[in-house]
Parts: C-alpha cells; sequence; structure tokens
C-alpha cells in the first residue's frame, strides 16, 4: 500500500529524501525555488510542513542564485545535510525557465539548532551547478558534484572543503555510498567512456 503526498502544485518532482530524528524529509524542485518538508506521525497520523520554501531563500532573503532543487541529502546522528541544483543560465534558456542565473550549488545542514549554510555559492565557483551526492564516513562529509566545465569532483569537508579529485570525462557525480570503510563514488553524463564506479 502506498499514499501520496500532498505537496505545493508548484513542486515538479521529489529528488532526494532521508530520515533524520523521527522525521522524513523531502527534497523537491519548484520554479519557485527548492523546498524541504518535514514528515513526522504523531500516534500513526502523518503530518507534512514546510520547512524550507524558495531554494533557502525563505531562511536568507539576500541569497543569490536560483536554488531550482533539493537534489541529495545525507544523515550522521547529530545532524542533515541537503545539497542543491543552482541552474546555469544555458539550462534555464533551454527548459524555458524565467529565473536568476546560478551561481553555484548549496550545501546547506540541519542540527537542532537549525538551519546553516555551508556554501551557498558551489564553494566558490559558479560551475559548479549541484551537490548530486552526499556521504558520510567516518563522521566526515563528502561531497559529489556537478561542473559544466572541469567535469565531476568529490570534495571532502571537514573543518574547510577540500576537493580530492576530478574526472574530466564526467560531468556530475551520481552517488557517493560507503562501504567496508572505503567511499565509492558512481560517475555519469560521460560522454566519451562508460559510467564508472
Amino acid at each position: 500500500e502506498y499514499s501520496t503526498l500532498d505537496l505545493d502544485p508548484a513542486d515538479v518532482a521529489v529528488l532526494a529524501a532521508e530520515t533524520w530524528r523521527d522525521a522524513t524529509w523531502w527534497g523537491t524542485a519548484s520554479r519557485d525555488g527548492a523546498r524541504i518538508w518535514r514528515m513526522t506521525h504523531d500516534a500513526g497520523v502523518p503530518f507534512l510542513e514546510v520547512e524550507i520554501s524558495n531554494g533557502f531563500k525563505s531562511i536568507d532573503p539576500d541569497l543569490g542564485g536560483n536554488d531550482f532543487a533539493i537534489i541529495s541529502m545525507a544523515r550522521s546522528a547529530d545532524r542533515l545535510v541537503v545539497g542543491t541544483w543552482d541552474a546555469d543560465a544555458a539550462t534555464l534558456a533551454e527548459r524555458g525557465l524565467d529565473l536568476p542565473a546560478g551561481d553555484g550549488f548549496g550545501l546547506w545542514e540541519r542540527t537542532d539548532d537549525g538551519w546553516t549554510a555551508l556554501t551557498t555559492d558551489g564553494f566558490g565557483d559558479a560551475g559548479r551547478t549541484g551537490a548530486t551526492a552526499l556521504a558520510f564516513a567516518d563522521g566526515v562529509l563528502y561531497v559529489g558534484t556537478q561542473h559544466v566545465e572541469a567535469g565531476a569532483e568529490i570534495w571532502r569537508v571537514d573543518e574547510t572543503p577540500e576537493r580530492m579529485f576530478v574526472v574530466p570525462g564526467c560531468r556530475r557525480v551520481s552517488d557517493l555510498v560507503v562501504h567496508g570503510g572505503r567511499l565509492h563514488a558512481a560517475f555519469d553524463q560521460c560522454p566519451d567512456s562508460p559510467p564508472n564506479v
């Protein structure tokens, strides 16, 4: 048996989901800016509420870019991290969307104290349009990115972000998985070679 979520009609897709702190978190894509929905259950009855709207402009109205979608989520014991897609001008024009051009993906963390930005500008490069995959390994956050020119990247975010490596032949990291104490990455949009793991 399944049921549908009663989301905002402007939400065009649910692209990420995670469980954390006795709730299910849903990340959506919307022409009005990404939303994060939080679903809890009280005595077995689901309750759904918007936690974030308008691509985090609900927290910081001065944010640039568009943060069109929440495309990744990961959790540790004490925090939930979400990654956004901040569409570049060419992609927006191609899709007929009248939104401001992106200034790089956003990466946000939720703790018991609320939401905090880890980056709102793609680690300083507007070409990094998406934080497409997230994973925690030994308490450290790893971020897989989509870069429109440089290629797929994997970043280690401990105290400060550090780029670990770039895969120039692929456009994005499609997934990060921790298994056997090792971080494994999957890549796609690799026009010159088959997908890699």
